[in-house]
């Protein structure tokens, strides 16, 4: 099975993806399996897009925020988000940390 790494979580103007991109790339995975679903022009066709790499992905990562971080605050959007994701993903092996 293909690997494919949905990147998901909303928190602002965090831009948490690019640096855990960089990481992820330095441990030799490739930047082909990681989703970032974040687009210049949010429209219906990349929610859709986001939709299908949330439903085929195997492995789930989400940010939900740094509160240690000012202006980072705690992302609800992003809690439901990532419940929802694992909700439907509930016959998948999963695994939880944090970052």
């Amino acid at each position: 099975m293909k690997k494919l790494v949905f990147l998901g979580g909303t928190s602002g103007n965090n831009n948490w993806r690019d640096h855990f991109i960089s990481i992820l790339v330095s441990k030799g995975i490739t930047k082909e399996v990681l989703f970032n679903p974040v687009v210049k022009d949010w429209n219906e066709k990349a929610q859709a897009r986001e939709e299908k790499v949330k439903k085929e992905a195997t492995h789930l990562i989400f940010y939900i925020a740094d509160p240690k971080q000012e202006g980072n605050p705690l992302s609800t959007y992003s809690m439901v988000e990532a419940t929802m994701a694992l909700l439907r993903s509930s016959g998948k092996n999963s695994r939880y940390f944090r970052y």
